[in-house]
């Protein structure tokens, strides 16, 4: 079976492995909070990297949608129960399936898409210096991303993701490193507290790194 699902889930099972990167605030601090995005920024964006990948933004979301195709034999879903034949159409859980068959091999076209970023409370936008920048919020700070459309008009998506980042932020900006509640000894997550000025320092080192263009 061939599936590209699998392996945008498989990263980030690799990437939650871990510490997480958090911010105490949303940041900038000092960058303006949106209640929309800006007019050039909604659209209907493809993935440069993932085949199969897209990314829309509304006035409010930002939702992404990925289409791939999965590989079975026919022997092998004769043998799945998750699986069943209604009149020669072909059923997951119930729900139809659209297919193709090449001699014994069943190839099933899917469909993901999920709203990713909704305006709220716990998602707040800012704009600064025509970037935006999305903050959103879990129980140990904030996680922030920067979004920008580029010279070409490229819609950039950035994160602070690698630890290998630590070191070089706590040059910056105060980071707190918080140990978990265990006798591991291992690193939890890490909180970083910027002031207002050193956050332009976070952005213009390069700490935010390309997670993808479209």
């Amino acid at each position: 079976m061939k599936n590209v699902f699998f392996v945008l889930i498989s990263l980030f099972i690799l990437t939650a492995c871990e510490p997480g990167i958090y911010f105490e605030d949303p940041q900038p601090i000092d960058g303006k909070t949106q209640k929309k995005f800006n007019n050039k920024y909604i659209g209907k964006y493809k993935s440069s990297s993932t085949k199969g990948a897209f990314l829309e933004i509304t006035k409010s979301s930002i939702i992404t949608e990925y289409f791939w195709k999965e590989e079975y034999t026919t022997t092998s879903i004769d043998t799945m129960p998750s699986f069943e034949w209604k009149n020669d159409k072909l059923y997951y859980f119930n729900e139809p399936q659209k297919f193709t068959q090449k001699g014994d091999t069943i190839i099933i076209d899917k469909y993901s898409k999920d709203v990713v970023f909704e305006i709220g409370e716990s998602n707040l936008l800012k704009s600064y210096k025509k970037m935006y920048f999305l903050n959103t919020e879990y129980d140990y700070g904030w996680k922030v991303k920067k979004l920008m459309l580029d010279s070409k008009n490229n819609l950039v998506i950035s994160k602070i993701s690698s630890n290998d980042e630590i070191e070089h932020l706590e040059q910056v900006t105060t980071v707190e490193t918080v140990m978990h509640d265990d006798t591991s000894g291992s690193v939890d997550y890490y909180k970083v507290k910027p002031a207002d000025d050193e956050f332009d320092d976070i952005i213009n080192g390069s700490f935010f790194k390309v997670e993808d263009i479209y």
